[in-house]
């Protein structure tokens, strides 16, 4: 794994790094070094997360909101 360069990325491995996301959505937190890395990801439940840490940067309910339809359309798409 490269060195973590942002706080993004920290936040990022951070999140990867719990257990039960690693055993129940088969996630290997090595292949994600990067929030890039991660938001193009084949696994949807690590794409859904770099994009939630990628686009909620602020307290604006609009924007939350938006960012939740992105993340469960995305999940839709991939998982159902």
């Amino acid at each position: 794994m490269s060195k973590v360069k942002t706080n993004e990325d920290r936040m990022l491995q951070a999140v990867l790094s719990n257990e039960e996301l690693i055993r129940d959505y088969n996630i290997v937190p090595e292949y994600y070094d990067t929030l890039n890395s991660a938001y193009v990801a084949p696994n949807p439940v690590v794409e859904a997360i770099a994009t939630i840490i990628k686009d909620i940067k602020s307290d604006d309910k609009g924007i939350q909101r938006e960012v939740y339809k992105k993340i469960i359309n995305q999940l839709n798409n991939n998982l159902l």
